[in-house]
């Protein structure tokens, strides 16, 4: 009979939302509904399991969650579920997740728009003025 594993996570009032999104899309390939869906959940009940595998992979896949987490400016509580159910809509395909490049981690900061807005308004303003002068 297969065996599987999953990756709980627990609940964490400090982490921004962009940032833990970006986590499991890069970690476990989860699109940005799944990976926001997951994260509910996770904040409703405190944790929850984020993911289901194959348990021949768990050292693989541990080991690039781990890495990516570590990397992470505020880094997730976690822990491995041993010999739980599979539950189809939290079952991630393995060979595909280990077969994947991880995405850029963490993202890189962006500037929100509003500044640029604001910093564009006060370069304009004092173009304008000069030329008046």
């Amino acid at each position: 009979m297969q065996k599987y594993v999953g990756i709980e996570i627990f609940n964490d009032d400090t982490t921004p939302m962009e940032l833990v999104v970006a986590l499991f899309e890069s970690a476990f390939c989860l699109d940005a509904n799944k990976a926001i869906t997951r994260i509910i959940s996770i904040h409703k009940n405190g944790s929850a399991l984020v993911v289901i595998f194959d348990e021949e992979y768990e050292s693989a896949i541990m080991k690039r969650f781990t890495k990516l987490n570590d990397a992470s400016p505020n880094p997730l509580r976690f822990a491995v579920a041993a010999d739980v159910a599979c539950k189809k809509v939290l079952y991630v395909d393995p060979k595909a997740i280990l077969s994947t490049e991880p995405k850029k981690f963490p993202p890189e900061k962006k500037a929100p728009m509003a500044l640029i807005f604001i910093a564009l308004s006060i370069c304009a303003g004092v173009y304008f003025a000069l030329r008046r002068w």
